[in-house]
């Protein structure tokens, strides 16, 4: 920007053309920022969501992932009930004959 206005300014000929395609430029420079400014931003915005789904889904995976083994703890304990009690009615089973 500075060398483009230190040799606009030092230019001999058409000094109002060369101003004007300077000024073009800063006004094509200065949308080009906001441009990238505002897809930097949702670009941010897009890697924070990602990373929020993400969280949420191994919460998700993890919370399954518990209730199963609940689940399954039950399962074995009612297994183990249920055996105990076939061979307590064995032992009776034997003991009355």
């Amino acid at each position: 920007n500075d060398q483009l206005s230190r040799q606009a300014s030092s230019a001999t000929g058409s000094a109002a053309s060369t101003m004007h395609v300077l000024q073009r430029h800063r006004e094509i420079l200065h949308d080009f920022m906001q441009e990238f400014s505002k897809t930097k931003h949702n670009l941010k915005l897009a890697d924070e969501r990602q990373q929020l789904l993400s969280s949420v889904r191994e919460d998700i995976i993890e919370h399954r992932s518990s209730a199963r083994s609940a689940t399954d703890t039950l399962l074995r304990e009612r297994n183990a009930i249920h055996n105990s009690d076939r061979a307590i009615n064995e032992i009776l089973g034997q003991a009355e004959s």
